[in-house]
């Protein structure tokens, strides 16, 4: 354990030689002050008969002062010996002191090295960031050409496409109108596979022309107040004729006092159309489809629901992952319909779920706002939320117990 500092005047109180000349000094004085003493008090009677004294006394305070000294000097050179222990104490704590102190310099120096390679490092590091960041900006610049280029050829494209195939279409019609009676049975069914196949390439040109001008912000919302109840009527005529077909059956269920509301008519009942026959392509000969419409809250709730094979998880997985990327994978071209159909219902500010279950059916739904607003955000959801469908409205057929997907 360290001793206690010692100041400088201490240290020099406590000198060996210092204490030795003090004790001399002292003894030294007392001498002389006693025999100043004995000879202010002796008068010249009594000289004579202190004469015999004298010598003896003197004697004596020799000795006196030589056992003084002599003690002094031993206790001199114990106080020395205790000097140079502190000495040594205050040497070996002062040695120590200095051994930190380089310990500490040479973990400030270690300290030092390692923050200048870490700060080397982090420069590096930054570099290579700004670097990538540089990529990426460079990457997303001709991602972005790309895409646009991409949306400008298929819209091209397309425009080009339907001009022929209407006429084709046309011409079809024309010819089962007015030549149906001269042409053979196999004649009558080529041209009925033209004139059907040609509406699907039509509306599928369509899709893609829509699509395109989507993703180039070139689409417009044409807004006008309508029926619920006509527009659902009117879907329904539309698709009867290819229901029928099949011998599918399309049966519609729509709540009481369904309000009219201001959406783009032409859009909406293309989500429908595309929904039906989703559900008509995945249904069974002679399944049942359900078209329901009802208000819940502030929104208008659509579902179309089927009874046919379904989907399975993975399926399920597939078809949201499609649905929730940020553009179109023109190569599913099973789910151009649906993706198209999404795009409308955000462009109205809804949002589009589905849940279906593997053996039983599917159902899709959508929502849009009773009142539209400028200000309403659009949703990028597609899976159910937990409370869509409500008591009133079950989901069609499908069991209970079935999960739904949550929102994203």
């Amino acid at each position: 354990m360290d001793s206690e500092p010692v100041s400088p005047a201490s240290r020099l109180l406590l000198h060996p030689y210092s204490i030795r000349v003090i004790l001399i000094a002292c003894s030294v004085a007392l001498f002389v002050a006693g025999i100043v003493v004995v000879i202010m008090e002796m008068t010249p009677e009594s000289m004579g008969s202190l004469e015999p004294l004298i010598m003896p006394s003197t004697a004596l305070y020799v000795l006196g002062f030589l056992s003084a000294a002599f003690a002094l000097a031993v206790v001199s050179k114990r106080y020395e010996m205790i000097f140079q222990v502190r000495l040594q104490e205050q040497v070996r704590s002062i040695s120590r002191l200095l051994q930190e102190k380089q310990r500490q310099d040479v973990s400030l120096m270690n300290l030092s090295g390692e923050l200048n390679a870490s700060q080397r490092a982090l420069n590096q590091m930054m570099d290579s960031l700004n670097e990538r960041e540089r990529v990426l900006s460079h990457k997303t610049e001709e991602l972005e050409r790309t895409m646009q280029f991409k949306s400008q050829f298929i819209g091209r494209m397309s425009h080009e496409l339907r001009t022929p195939l209407t006429s084709v279409i046309g011409f079809s019609d024309l010819m089962l109108k007015q030549n149906s009676e001269g042409l053979g049975e196999t004649h009558l069914r080529h041209l009925h596979i033209i004139n059907t196949n040609g509406m699907y390439l039509l509306r599928l040109i369509e899709s893609l022309m829509d699509i395109s001008n989507i993703e180039l912000g070139r689409s417009t919302m044409l807004y006008q107040r309508a029926s619920l109840k006509a527009l659902i009527e009117e879907v329904a005529s539309t698709m009867s004729h290819r229901l029928g077909a099949r011998d599918q059956k399309l049966h519609t269920h729509l709540e009481n006092a369904l309000p009219e509301i201001e959406l783009d008519v032409t859009r909406v009942k293309k989500i429908l159309i595309n929904f039906i026959i989703n559900a008509s392509k995945y249904s069974h000969q002679g399944g049942e489809i359900r078209l329901s419409a009802w208000r819940k809250g502030h929104d208008i709730l659509f579902s179309v629901a089927d009874a046919g094979r379904g989907f399975s998880p993975a399926e399920q997985e597939r078809i949201s992952r499609e649905l929730e990327g940020p553009e179109i994978n023109y190569k599913e071209g099973n789910n151009l319909g649906l993706a198209l159909a999404k795009r409308y219902v955000e462009l109205h500010g809804g949002r589009m779920w589905f849940k279906s279950a593997l053996g039983v059916g599917s159902e899709f739904c959508f929502s849009l706002p009773a009142i539209q607003s400028k200000s309403r955000p659009i949703s990028e959801s597609v899976r159910a939320p937990a409370d869509a469908v409500s008591e009133s409205q079950p989901a069609n057929g499908l069991p209970p117990s079935q999960k739904s997907l949550p929102d994203s």
